[in-house]
């Protein structure tokens, strides 16, 4: 790739929510630094629905809609129709930027012969991984499309600093009810926690059961931060629904409001609200740093120099102690409590 000549970008990325938003930080990137008109997604709408209108993606294609898990087959037996939409869908873009198949893989072999099948375009193949430790999953990124494209500018660190996502008016709206009602319930009478700064989110949970940090962590740090008069809120996915007990789900009710069963675009509403958002190596941690929400992030076997959550106001806590999922830790929670104060 070099001096590509486009007016959009379309993005293959098809990992959850944590991913989706590293892809974000590329697309903003490539969108500057190309001038584009628009970049748009296709991959998992559960994970990147809210985009359009919120961030610099225009538009959001479904993965399976497109069924686009063909382009894992075997090349030697790949074949697409002319009329595929798929093939229609990619000959629309000058720019293609696959963060699915590495080199040299079957994605890759497949995505050129679908690309090619109707026109020429420029397709950037982003390893996801780094290759090697301490460098921000951002700057490989972005450093990979860079050298691809070969673009001369120099890769700074202005991008680690951006508020990438944005609540809408509608989305404040939704966010104030939920909050609202959920204060009231709790508290059995009217407590607006929407207007106050005040609200500290917690989300104890994340895609991986070693990457959280002990519950009851998170349940003395809310305790505290209530004696010093903030309000703490907390979150809980699908995930945390099933995977923690009953006595568990009853113990985080009873100690705060409590809020559960959100979409992407009802999280966003509320989380425009909070002062502060806690919670581990995640993606709603991702997602509370690139809304410039101050964000603290709370690591134990994943390395924050890699995967820390970026934005304006956003910081990495590390808690290397070997229990790090299953026992309390005092110091740590007062790390967390200075960086509040």
């Amino acid at each position: 790739m070099s001096d590509i000549q486009a007016d959009k970008a379309l993005f293959l990325q098809a990992g959850a929510l944590g991913d989706s938003l590293f892809a974000l930080t590329l697309a903003d990137f490539v969108k500057n630094s190309l001038k584009l008109d628009a970049v748009d997604f296709l991959g998992r709408p559960e994970y990147t629905s809210y985009f359009p209108s919120r961030t610099c993606v225009s538009k959001v294609y479904d993965w399976d809609r497109f069924a686009a898990h063909r382009l894992f087959t075997d090349p030697a037996g790949f074949d697409i129709p002319d009329s595929d939409p798929l093939l229609e869908l990619l000959s629309d873009y000058q720019c293609i930027v696959n963060l699915i198949g590495g080199n040299d893989s079957d994605f890759e072999k497949n995505l050129i012969f679908a690309v090619y099948c109707r026109r020429s375009a420029d397709i950037a193949t982003i390893l996801t991984r780094p290759e090697k430790g301490g460098l921000h999953l951002a700057d490989f990124f972005i450093s990979q499309f860079a050298e691809q494209a070969g673009l001369t500018v120099a890769v700074k660190d202005e991008h680690k600093n951006k508020i990438l996502v944005r609540a809408t008016g509608a989305d404040k709206v939704r966010g104030g009810k939920i909050l609202n009602n959920a204060a009231e319930s709790f508290f059995g009478g009217p407590m607006p926690l929407t207007q106050s700064d005040r609200l500290v989110i917690i989300a104890p949970g994340g895609g991986g059961l070693g990457k959280c940090w002990c519950l009851d962590n998170f349940l003395r740090v809310a305790d505290l931060l209530s004696a010093e008069g903030l309000t703490p809120v907390f979150l809980l996915g699908p995930a945390e629904m099933e995977r923690f007990s009953s006595r568990r789900i009853s113990e985080i009710q009873a100690a705060a409001v409590t809020l559960s069963g959100l979409s992407l675009e009802e999280l966003v509403g509320c989380l425009s609200f909070a002062k502060v958002f806690i919670g581990n190596d995640s993606g709603v941690s991702h997602l509370a740093g690139l809304m410039g929400i101050k964000t603290i992030a709370v690591f134990g076997p994943t390395d924050p120099a890699v995967y820390r959550p970026l934005g304006p106001d956003a910081a990495a806590v590390r808690d290397d102690s070997a229990d790090f999922a299953d026992s309390p830790s005092p110091p740590v929670q007062q790390k967390v409590l200075s960086l509040i104060r």
